[in-house]
């Protein structure tokens, strides 16, 4: 299994971990984007079957889409 994070994605990514670990103590931003990274690969591990995103500019690319706290992440 291969897991790709596209560019657009890592961008908000490490701008949302530098601004968690700006809020909190050193490292914090880190353990976020790892515990993010591993709900990615568990998803892609995950034989279970996820509807069509709600929002129409995701839907018409028939991502599919997950609600991980308060982020959605569309795959």
């Amino acid at each position: 299994m291969k897991v790709v994070i596209r560019k657009r994605a890592l961008n908000a990514i490490l701008s949302t971990a530098i601004y968690v670990e700006s809020l909190n103590t050193q490292g914090s931003g880190d353990r976020w984007a790892d515990k993010l990274k591993a709900v990615i690969i568990s998803l892609a591990r995950s034989k279970a079957k996820f509807a069509i995103c709600k929002n129409q500019s995701l839907a018409k690319y028939k991502l599919r889409c997950y609600s991980y706290k308060d982020w959605i992440i569309a795959f």
